[in-house]
């Protein structure tokens, strides 16, 4: 599976942390019991466990999941307590929910995760009757302001690059589609999904976070059309002074995920 910096992982925290549903935290946190053993798919520096220690209380025992080992290393160090597996979830990552675990939470990952991972993940824990919160999957609203004649274009090809393979099963990776995808997969083994907006709302005085944004979806540009290459580099530029004179804001369409056994 792609990695993640631990510098853009702090970097979009505060965003995450604005932008997650509360009331679908609260609904997850509600189903488990007291002290619950909760599986964190994809761990990262251990941003699920951070945002939910408040609603699932300091017995909550938690077995963090990463397949990069200085971001495991990271989130060990700031969670005392917490069980760490080196696993890489492109491989067989399901004996990981079978040590007693309540509960399964995935941070920012589906979007990354291919059609059969996700069926995949769907069978496992129905099977095994293991709650899923997985919050901030992308889901392709969004766009810039003020609005740009490139921004269909330069946009366009970064959702082609979300769709490139990161690891997470063979194939394709879900990108935009994965909210229905993942919805589908539950509901067609009998269990209930809700889901909750979660965008990232990005203004003018967030300059590191906007610059990494506005770089990000110029950056496979040319990869993915060389002939677009130009058109590309010339919008970047225009979003540049833009952020530069503090009149660039941006939005980012997530949703966040609950899907449980039905009542």
């Amino acid at each position: 599976m792609s990695g993640f910096s631990a510098d853009w992982l702090a970097l979009r925290a505060p965003f995450d942390d604005a932008a997650r549903s509360a009331a679908l935290a609260r609904a997850f946190a509600r189903r488990l019991p007291a002290g619950p053993a909760i599986v964190d798919l994809g761990a990262g520096t251990g941003a699920a466990r951070r945002a939910l220690a408040p609603l699932v209380g300091p017995a909550a025992r938690w077995c963090l999941v990463e397949g990069d080992p200085a971001l495991l290393a990271a989130a060990l160090a700031a969670a005392p307590g917490a069980r760490g597996l080196h696993l890489d979830l492109s491989g067989r990552w399901w004996p990981a929910v079978d040590r007693g675990a309540d509960a399964v939470t995935a941070f920012a990952l589906l979007d990354l995760a291919t059609a059969g991972w996700v069926e995949a993940l769907a069978a496992a824990l129905v099977r095994r009757g293991l709650p899923l919160y997985a919050p901030l999957v992308v889901d392709g609203r969004g766009g810039w302001a003020p609005a740009d004649p490139d921004d269909a274009l330069v946009e366009g090809l970064f959702r082609r690059h979300q769709r490139r393979p990161k690891g997470l099963g063979r194939g394709p990776a879900l990108g935009p589609d994965a909210v229905p995808r993942v919805a589908a997969a539950f509901r067609r083994r009998g269990w209930r999904v809700r889901s909750a907006r979660s965008d990232w709302r990005i203004g003018p005085a967030a300059r590191a976070m906007r610059a990494a944004l506005s770089a990000g979806p110029a950056r496979p540009g040319p990869e993915q059309s060389p002939a677009a290459a130009a058109a590309v580099a010339a919008w970047a530029e225009r979003r540049r002074r833009q952020a530069d004179e503090g009149r660039l804001a941006l939005t980012v369409g997530h949703r966040d995920i609950l899907a449980e056994p039905a009542e």
